[in-house]
């Protein structure tokens, strides 16, 4: 019986390569980064839906659902008539990983100071500012009695 150390070893044994340490560190933190914005998902959607008491409550409502991908919660702030309509345009946003651009300029843009437009049927207007642009959106609002609360009629 042969007892020598030499006889096991591999012909071609294989080499080790050296881990680039910036790489894992940066797939590491982008993991992290990953994690928490999936955490900051699963908080968002265990907290009960909050109730729009005032026009601008509605637009920030609808936009941060959005913003933490639910279209369920967002269509909600809408009047019931439109919320299907809403659903599929912001379906098809969130297929592409997108956010809704008036949601992004509620969320990160200028918004001016809501205005009555339309006394006779409780209609106001809210202008939103992307950032670095000087057109706004205009989100119209009214107050909904069956859901006792305000809703979005149009973005």
């Amino acid at each position: 019986v042969l007892n020598d150390a030499t006889s096991s070893k591999p012909d071609n044994p294989v080499k080790s390569e050296k881990i680039n340490e910036a790489s894992v560190t940066s797939a590491n933190d982008t993991n992290n980064a990953n994690l928490l914005k999936n955490q900051e998902i699963l908080d968002y959607q265990s907290t009960p839906r909050k109730k729009a008491e005032a026009p601008l409550d509605a637009a920030l409502y609808f936009a941060e659902a959005l913003k933490y991908k639910n279209i369920d919660r967002a269509v909600s702030y809408f009047r019931q008539d439109l919320q299907s309509k809403y659903r599929k345009i912001f379906e098809g946003y969130a297929s592409k990983n997108l956010l809704h651009p008036v949601a992004n300029a509620v969320l990160n843009g200028k918004v001016d100071p809501v205005k009555l437009i339309d006394p006779q049927s409780g209609l106001y207007e809210i202008a939103v500012y992307p950032q670095g642009l000087a057109l706004p959106y205009r989100i119209n609002v009214m107050y909904d009695s069956a859901t006792s609360e305000f809703v979005l009629v149009e973005l």
